[in-house]
């Protein structure tokens, strides 16, 4: 057997485990380095050296590439404590291939630069916090220097359990650890590991033992300051900083958790925070991924966050060349004695195959000759596919690197040692493979087929044509290695005459075909006798009926058409969609306007199918019979063949079986899939063929040119006034929420004239610059817009600009339509010392700010939104200013700001107004407020209050007043409120020091006056409405504002601010009712208050007491006013007589 000759290498029987390998000396010693693994050694070591502004990379490539072993390797080179035999060897490796890069290394080693490594497993737990924090200590524990673990929520928690563990007070833990249902053995240890449940189980265990009392850590859990805190702190062991590595982050995206964009602005967060780090303490922050950032995208609603996040990192693409994996592939190969003289033999049996290959595509001699010698027994087109293989559909299980090492009967390993003749060919790569293809969504539908194959019975040597051809479709290299049968046959290491013979043969059994446009072997769809009798039985009943065209425009649906040059010359993007049409239904066409309004883009395509004779003639007379220049007819005089119409009446055959899921097997489904697969594609390429051969008939001028030249002279005709904004990502439909915002930056610096300076590079400044551009450019459509504006004699309605800037001839895209329609409300918005022009703005009838994002929301229903062109005259502008004055607003730089800020100001005032005046009103007015003081308030306590209006007509009427006296009212109603509540806290405390027999014309006086002549009220046990108000009384309050209040909230349950007359007259009543109720107590019905007051007060609550005591006031209140004092003081004596006895 081969296994004789050749073995596998030691270093590619294991794989590379970052956390358990690191400082692996034998790993080191090992490694083989390459020109592109040099290069992003460098691009890591170089980092490490400056202060570079991205220390945040994306480490991007296939699975089976060795990226963790090249990591291992950085790691290593940054390491502090090396075995300097290890380190010399690898270092002159590396200068055999980059003399560079190996300066670049002693460099590093000789300045002392070295960093701790940190290794983030995923694997941990779903808690992305946990996970760093775990990765941290465990870091720091290895390196042996655990003082610097640091401190955080989850260490004060496990210092508060060694408290409890040492506290005297041991019973009432062990009560709270069986309420919680958690001991504190088992907190312990998930606190030790940073477990998030631990942590809430904690919280629950502290407020119990606490009686109430929530938990208040210190420390915090953000581990990006976390980490960087300990970043400065090793630098006093050694390190320069920390070299953080998140394995399988690919992994981490995929798994998209509910918290998932949480979990991104942390990771968001940290690697900020490793961007700004430096010299005090580095932190490089490294994400391995097996593809670019890009392709982990596929839910939308996370799309603001992969954009925020990839913007923080620098990409590394981890790409070896073909040469260099054939040369690593081939040095896993361990030669034997007599390998030489088994090479020379195989060479001579193989002369043919060798001089074959070399004249191919594929590979080069040289590369063939360097395979064949040091790969043998490969079949160098067997290693190419293996690359080519491993880099589309590779998983941690199977990789290049595990098909040398497995001992699977499929991999390198098994063919040596079951194999003792031929070459290892494409058929077992595919073997090996065939699982992660079954399971992978772009590849099933090949598995599936040669699955299907695999039960007809056939020749083995038909069943490795079959691999050989899916190996071939899934690399899917149309120019190299496509299908043919010259390429099938080197992959098996068959003679050419071999393969095309039993080829035919699989042909003339319709298990596969060959493709009419480039000769490629394929699978054939119409195998199955019980497939092609089911298509023609769903043709005849469900697709025979539907007219070709309907077919059609269903088969190619996203179809479009651009003029690039038009886009150029334009900064945009326009395009023709395409229909298609028979050309009896075109005479039976009143016209296009439904037809256009059925299709999106800037005008249509209509690719007719010649069913009834029509000719070119009859065509362009149609056309100017039903003018449009938005029209473009492609006309052939030939049909459609019958063949591609049986082709199309297949494929959708095959997707109404499709459909009726329940009734088709499995393998139907795939069978039919592959089939619209395969028919699809030729289908495209004869419609391509086809309508090439096309006449474009141009509507707008009925001249005949190429379709490109055509859409390019529609276009300039419908839109010659369309303006030039050259931004791609504002001037379009639809722009994102990014964009969005930076547009909207950018409108409000136009809307408020303020020009600001964005820089040069910001998305803002780019706007801005494309914008002034745009204006400078376009000057009568700005004139144009806001002689509209003036000219106008009521509201104009959002839509009317809308519209009218969407249609022809302006054409505008959507996303720039709230900057022009900024502009034009800009130049509108004068300001001299005699008048002010101005726009107001209104979402329907209600008026609101001209702002970027209320134009923004404009844009999703501009019927709602309506403009209306204002001139503020002299007198309105000194009444405006009169008003700003009386509510303390200074003047700003626009006085249409001006008059907002007055409104708002007014609006606050009355809004923060006593509740005692927002609640007045004609039934309920304490404070007896006139009609015009009660509408002042009412007016502005109304919603969606328009402030054109409010200020200039309705609160004038409401004050009755003119622009020269309104605000001198205002001022008095102000002024009114103050002294009517002032009068009132005079009055209410008058009442209460009268209720006193007040001589001293003070409550606090008259009350302590009153008191000595009733000393006994100390002994009276009051039911709560009294026990209110004397606590009230016995406040140390000297204020009579402040007794009034006291008093009014323990009758009233609020201040007297809040009184209605409801309120008022309980006040006095009550208050009427306390005096006599002290006068008349019974003297012989004693308090039992000094009976067990003194001796109680002698006692000292335990932790347990304080909780018992806590339960029964909890239980007290509970009754509230259902049961009255003295009945709760009956209940409390009998507990104790339970207890005494």
């Amino acid at each position: 057997m081969y296994d004789v000759y050749v073995s596998v290498n030691e270093q590619f029987k294991s794989s590379v485990n970052l956390q358990y390998d690191l400082g692996n000396d034998e790993k080191i010693k090992q490694y083989i380095p390459t020109s592109d693994l040099c290069d992003v050694i460098k691009a890591y070591l170089k980092s490490s050296l400056v202060e570079d502004s991205k220390k945040s990379t994306f480490l991007a490539g296939p699975y089976g590439k060795g990226k963790s072993y090249l990591l291992l390797v950085i790691l290593y080179l940054l390491s502090k404590d090396k075995n300097t035999k290890v380190f010399k060897q690898l270092v002159e490796k590396i200068r055999l291939i980059d003399c560079e890069l190996a300066d670049l290394i002693e460099e590093i080693n000789n300045k002392n630069i070295a960093y701790l490594p940190v290794i983030i497993n995923n694997n941990e737990s779903d808690d992305l916090t946990q996970n760093f924090m775990i990765a941290l200590r465990n870091s720091l524990s290895n390196a042996g220097i655990d003082n610097l673990i640091p401190q955080s929520t989850f260490s004060e928690c496990l210092a508060q359990i060694e408290l409890w563990e040492k506290s005297t007070e041991l019973e009432l833990v062990k009560v709270c650890e069986k309420m919680v249902k958690c001991s504190l053995q088992q907190l312990k240890d998930g606190l030790t590991n940073y477990d998030k449940l631990a942590y809430e189980k904690f919280l629950d265990l502290f407020e119990c033992i606490n009686h109430g009392y929530r938990f208040n850590p210190l420390y915090g859990n953000d581990f990006a300051s976390i980490y960087a805190s300990v970043a400065k702190a090793i630098r006093a062991y050694g390190y320069n900083g920390l070299f953080v590595v998140f394995d399988e982050f690919g992994v981490f995206l995929e798994n998209k958790t509910p918290d998932f964009n949480v979990k991104l602005n942390k990771i968001q967060a940290f690697a900020e925070k490793c961007n700004s780090s430096n010299a005090e303490g580095f932190m490089q922050f490294c994400c391995v991924t097996h593809k670019d950032i890009t392709l982990y995208q596929k839910d939308k609603k996370y799309s603001d966050d992969f954009e925020k996040i990839s913007g923080r990192f620098k990409q590394i693409r981890f790409d070896r060349s073909l040469d260099e994996n054939y040369q690593i592939l081939c040095s896993a190969i361990g030669k034997r004695r007599g390998y030489s003289t088994l090479l020379k033999r195989s060479r001579e049996n193989n002369r043919d195959f060798i001089e074959r290959l070399s004249e191919s595509a594929v590979m080069t001699a040289e590369q063939v000759d360097f395979i064949f010698n040091y790969g043998f027994p490969f079949n160098p087109l067997a290693m190419y596919a293996l690359i080519q293989i491993s880099e589309k559909i590779a998983q941690n299980e199977r990789t290049l690197f595990t098909f040398i090492s497995d001992f699977d009967i499929c991999s390198f390993r098994g063919f040596i040692a079951n194999n003792e003749q031929g070459l290892l060919n494409v058929d077992y790569v595919y073997d090996y493979f065939k699982n992660i293809i079954r399971d992978n969504d772009d590849y099933k539908a090949i598995y599936y087929k040669v699955d299907s194959l695999s039960k007809i019975d056939l020749k083995q040597e038909d069943h490795k044509i079959f691999k050989a051809i899916a190996i071939c479709k899934i690399i899917g290299d149309e120019i190299k290695f496509n299908s043919k049968i010259a390429n099938i046959a080197l992959s098996l290491n068959e003679p050419e005459l071999v393969i095309t013979a039993r080829i035919n043969d699989l042909v003339n059994q319709s298990i596969l075909k060959k493709n009419i446009s480039d000769g490629a072997i394929d699978f054939d769809v119409m195998a199955d006798a019980e497939v092609n009798k089911l298509l023609e039985s769903t043709i005849i009943t469900k697709v025979a009926s539907i007219p070709l065209s309907e077919l059609l425009n269903k088969f190619d649906c996203n179809q479009y058409f651009v003029s690039n040059r038009y886009n150029f010359e334009n900064k945009m993007v326009r395009y023709f969609s395409s229909i298609y049409l028979q050309t009896s239904q075109l005479r039976q066409l009143a016209g296009f306007d439904t037809l256009l309004k059925q299709n999106s883009g800037d005008g249509v395509v209509v690719n007719l199918i010649n069913d009834d004779g029509m000719s070119q003639l009859e065509v362009e007379e149609f056309l100017r019979e039903h003018e449009s220049s938005k029209i473009i007819a492609r006309y052939s005089s030939a049909p459609i063949e019958n063949e591609a119409i049986s082709k199309l009446r297949r494929i959708f055959a095959a997707k109404v079986l499709l459909d009726n899921k329940k009734e088709t097997s499995e393998v139907l489904q795939e069978s039919l899939n592959l089939l619209i697969e395969d028919t699809t594609q030729e289908l495209n390429l004869y419609l391509e063929k086809y309508f090439a051969t096309c006449i474009a008939i141009n509507s707008c001028d009925f001249t005949v040119n190429g379709l490109k030249e055509c859409i390019y002279r529609s276009l300039v005709t419908i839109y010659n006034k369309t303006i030039v904004f050259n931004n791609e990502q504002v001037n379009k439909n639809e722009i994102s929420p990014v964009t969005t915002k930076a547009r909207n930056v950018v409108i409000d610096d136009v809307l408020q004239n303020k020009d600001t300076d964005f820089g040069k590079t910001s998305a803002e400044a780019t706007i801005k610059a494309s914008f002034i551009e745009c204006v400078n450019l376009n000057d009568k459509l700005f004139d144009y817009l806001t002689n509209i504006f003036i000219n106008a004699t009521d509201k104009i309605k959002a839509s009317q600009f809308v519209d009218m800037l969407v249609a022809a001839p302006y054409g505008m895209r959507r996303g720039v339509i709230p900057l022009v329609l900024a502009e034009a409300i800009r130049r509108l918005t004068i300001c001299n010392a005699d008048s002010v022009e101005t726009v107001l703005f209104y979402n329907e009838s209600a008026e609101i700010e001209l702002t970027a994002n209320n134009l923004t929301k404009m844009m999703n229903n501009p019927s709602k939104f309506s403009f209306m062109y204002k001139s503020i005259n002299k007198e309105r502008m000194l009444y405006i200013q009169a008003l700003g004055r009386l509510f303390r607003v200074g003047e700003s730089k626009s006085f249409t700001d001006d008059i907002n800020n007055v409104f708002k100001s007014i609006k606050t005032y009355v809004l923060n107004l006593e509740p005692i005046i927002v609640k007045a009103s004609g039934s309920d007015n304490v404070l007896s407020l006139t009609e015009s003081e009660l509408n002042f308030k009412d007016l502005f306590l109304r919603y969606n209050l328009n402030t054109f209006d409010v200020l200039f007509d309705t609160l004038p009427a409401v004050v009755k007043g003119d622009y020269s006296s309104a605000p001198v009212f205002v001022g008095q109603i102000k002024e009114n409120y103050f002294n009517k509540i002032a009068a009132l806290y005079k009055r209410a405390a008058e009442f209460v020091y009268g209720i006193f027999d007040g001589k001293d014309n003070n409550i606090k006086g008259s009350y302590l006056r009153w008191k000595l002549q009733h000393k006994f009220i100390e002994d009276i046990v009051f039911d709560d409405k009294f026990k209110k108000i004397y606590n009230a009384l016995e406040l140390p309050l000297y204020d009579d504002h402040d007794m009034v209040n006291a008093l009014s909230e323990a009758i009233c349950d609020s201040t007297l601010e809040m009184w209605n007359c409801k309120k008022e007259e309980t006040f006095k009543i009550s208050l009427s009712e306390f005096v006599p109720y002290v006068q008349n107590f019974n003297t012989s019905k004693k308090s039992i208050k000094n009976e067990f007051v003194q001796s109680a007060t002698q006692v000292q609550l335990s932790s347990l007491g304080d909780t018992l005591y806590s339960n029964l006031q909890d239980a007290l209140d509970e009754y509230g006013a259902a049961l009255s004092n003295e009945e709760k003081i009956a209940v409390l004596k009998k507990l104790i007589q339970k207890i005494i006895y």
